[in-house]
């Protein structure tokens, strides 16, 4: 497996680490490219948490300000889910080879039922000759169009689920690209008929939860982190734009704005970190109301920020150049197609009912 750098374990310089991040991710923004990802395989950036001495979600807490990197860079591609649930998935169910395909630049990416929670299988398995033959549909699976191999969930006969892999440009599978508001994040329909499963990837339910945890909170790193970009950004402008002789920074309305801007980021960064430490202490019973708020506030801040950057900006937060627009994309289908933060809300209604239930 490709060496990874110690990012923020072992008394390792954080800020070395950063900066070693960020020139990995130099030139990836925008839309996806096997060679800025071949970059991030090569320096073994994807493989950060399996690497660690500790179980992917105990080395969570170590990676999150490291991984807040990926936010600030609007990278493109599967580089999150690849991180915190793909090569988490594949290391617990010793899927080696899988994993040192990843290492040697194949993209592989997972349907939306694997990584949210409680989700149906929505593909249909059939045994052929001691392998797997699928059929189904799966709807909006992230970077489908740009990967070689996709991880579907599959319902066998007998009921019980299984997790298969198989070949994008194989026989039997179909797929309809499309794109979605953000440059960096295409989206396809995934039509299977009698496709052959190019492996199985035997894991436990709680493995999957557990994965399903872990990725909802790097999810909110890569949030934190967009947004303190953006609050960064923003300063630098309103501080250098001048209006009546003075800079708009100094106007009242501006300041406010960016209070509000500062106190979600925050607030938002609280919530992850605790969820994160909780996790690390339970990494297979997840605390889902933990990770739930989490996703709620980091998503909602991350929009909030982005839409609050653009009108701080004025017309320049609406332009190409300065691409202020794109954490505002990147934040609505983060918070959607990637990791639904409408359903989080939901679960944390649920579970705020049943714990009054509980104690009346």
């Amino acid at each position: 497996m490709t060496s990874v750098p110690d990012a923020g374990e072992r008394d390792v310089d954080k800020q070395a680490v950063a900066d070693g991040l960020t020139d990995a991710l130099a030139g990836t923004a925008g839309r996806f490219n096997s060679r800025a990802w071949r970059k991030l395989v090569g320096g073994g950036w994807l493989h950060m948490l399996t690497d660690g001495p500790g179980a992917p979600a105990e080395e969570l807490t170590r990676l999150i300000a490291p991984m807040e990197r990926w936010g600030a860079a609007l990278a493109a591609g599967p580089v999150v889910l690849t991180l915190a649930w793909t090569l988490p998935v594949l290391q617990a169910a010793r899927a080696q080879e899988l994993a040192d395909d990843i290492a040697r630049g194949v993209v592989v990416t997972a349907t939306r039922e694997l990584t949210s929670v409680g989700s149906r299988p929505a593909i249909r398995a059939v045994s052929d000759a001691g392998k797997w033959r699928l059929s189904g549909l799966a709807r909006l699976v992230p970077w489908l169009p740009d990967a070689d191999i996709v991880l579907v969930m599959a319902s066998a006969p007998d009921g019980a689920s299984l997790v298969a892999a198989v070949r994008v440009a194989g026989a039997g599978v179909g797929l309809t690209a499309d794109e979605t508001v953000d440059p960096g994040v295409s989206v396809g329909d995934l039509v299977l008929d009698g496709a052959l499963a190019v492996t199985t990837i035997e894991t436990s339910r709680e493995v999957l939860r557990a994965a399903a945890a872990t990725y909802s909170l790097a999810l909110d790193a890569q949030a934190v982190g967009g947004s303190a970009e953006l609050i960064a950004r923003t300063v630098r402008y309103v501080t250098g734009r001048h209006q009546f002789g003075q800079p708009v920074g100094s106007f009242q309305a501006v300041k406010h704005r960016l209070a509000d801007m500062v106190t979600a980021t925050e607030s938002a960064r609280a919530l992850l970190w605790l969820a994160a430490d909780r996790l690390a202490s339970r990494p297979l019973d997840p605390p889902w109301e933990d990770v739930d708020a989490s996703r709620v506030s980091c998503g909602d801040a991350f929009r909030k920020v982005a839409a609050d950057a653009i009108q701080c900006h004025g017309g320049m937060g609406f332009t190409w150049e300065e691409g202020i627009h794109l954490y505002y994309r990147r934040a609505l289908v983060s918070g959607s197609v990637l990791g639904d933060v409408e359903a989080a809300a939901r679960r944390l209604v649920r579970f705020g009912i049943g714990r009054s239930e509980a104690t009346a």
